[in-house]
């Protein structure tokens, strides 16, 4: 089986499940309401995968290995660890959690120092 088909079987079996997805259990009382819940979830499946995968190609690329991902490397674990450890000492209305700017820059800092430390 070629690429190309192989791409497009999985691609249709993505498109099936999407559907059963948005589709399943709805009945002509509830079904406004249903879809305008699960399309923008489905939305943002859809986006969050393809935002992994491009992100892991890209660090696959940049680091010329195949098998190492963030994930393997433990980043995704450092950033939860610096989001609880900024609750836990901060509290949860501090203002690096409420501003997501000063939030983003804190965990690259962060996560920058922490990755640099090691190498």
């Amino acid at each position: 089986m070629t690429d190309i088909r192989k791409l497009v079987l999985l691609g249709g079996i993505a498109a099936v499940l999407a559907v059963l997805l948005v589709t399943s259990g709805l009945n002509a009382f509830i079904w406004r309401y249903a879809l305008s819940r699960r399309l923008p979830r489905l939305l943002a499946i859809i986006l969050t995968g393809s935002a992994v995968a491009v992100s892991t190609v890209i660090f696959q690329t940049i680091t010329h290995n195949r098998i190492l991902t963030p994930s393997i490397m433990g980043l995704d674990s450092l950033y939860m660890f610096i989001q609880t450890a900024v609750v836990f000492l901060l509290g949860g209305q501090s203002a690096l959690l409420v501003n997501s700017t000063l939030n983003f820059v804190l965990s690259v800092v962060l996560m920058v120092g922490a990755t640099q430390a090691n190498s």
